[in-house]
């Protein structure tokens, strides 16, 4: 359990981490600026940049963003099923309370956006080869997600809820994942060490997917049920 878990590079048998891949985008020159007026049913933006928009309370289904950069787009409290974003750097992204179930998220860079509140539930969503970095995702959902090769870096996630969500490969690294809910949750390789874990909802059969540091090792003893004197 406080071993570190690495995958091998299939060459000299040295093991290495798994990272999540970058998103592949044309060259700046090949970016249009798009400036939509409205986010609707089918919307999709390709190969464009989206810049201080707002879609406050947007409804919609089947909205795709792909290979496209996205900076200071305001989505907050908007309900939209079937959210795709695939080869995007994001950018002070807001998604506060943004009920997006069953979204597709693939090779995606997200630095410095509001999340708070956010819901990425549902057996269909999947984010995958993803990293949050600067985020707030305190109290969002990601119930019965799938989540595979996903890096949080300094990111809050308090209060969050995993229950029943599918992690292989995942990194939360000087993040607060204070009293966040991973019931139910099938974890592999799920490295938390030198993150916030106090309050952490976690049975003890889950521990084996889960690394932790020296410092984090009583603590998860104790959610085992071990009394240390």
């Amino acid at each position: 359990m406080l071993k570190q878990s690495k995958l091998k590079d299939g060459k000299d048998g040295e093991e290495k981490e798994k990272l999540p891949e970058r998103a592949i985008l044309p060259k700046l020159d090949m970016l249009a600026v798009a400036r939509p007026n409205s986010i609707d049913d089918d919307t999709w933006l390709e190969n464009v940049i989206l810049e201080d928009l707002e879609f406050l309370s947007a409804v919609a289904v089947g909205v795709s963003i792909v290979s496209s950069i996205v900076r200071n787009v305001d989505l907050s409290n908007s309900k939209i099923k079937g959210f795709r974003m695939n080869d995007v750097e994001v950018e002070k992204m807001s998604l506060v309370n943004a009920d997006l179930d069953y979204a597709s998220i693939d090779r995606v860079m997200i630095t410095g956006s509001r999340l708070t509140g956010v819901k990425l539930a549902g057996n269909g969503s999947s984010i995958r080869d993803v990293v949050f970095k600067g985020c707030k995702l305190d109290w969002s959902t990601l119930r019965f997600a799938k989540i595979t090769s996903v890096r949080f870096e300094n990111c809050v996630l308090s209060d969050s809820d995993f229950v029943g969500a599918e992690l292989e490969d995942v990194t939360f690294s000087e993040s607060d994942l204070s009293n966040a809910d991973f019931s139910q949750a099938k974890m592999k390789r799920v490295d938390v060490s030198g993150s916030k874990i106090e309050g952490i909802k976690i049975a003890p059969q889950q521990l084996g997917g889960l690394m932790v540091d020296h410092s984090q090792a009583l603590y998860v003893v104790q959610l085992m049920g071990v009394r240390v004197k």
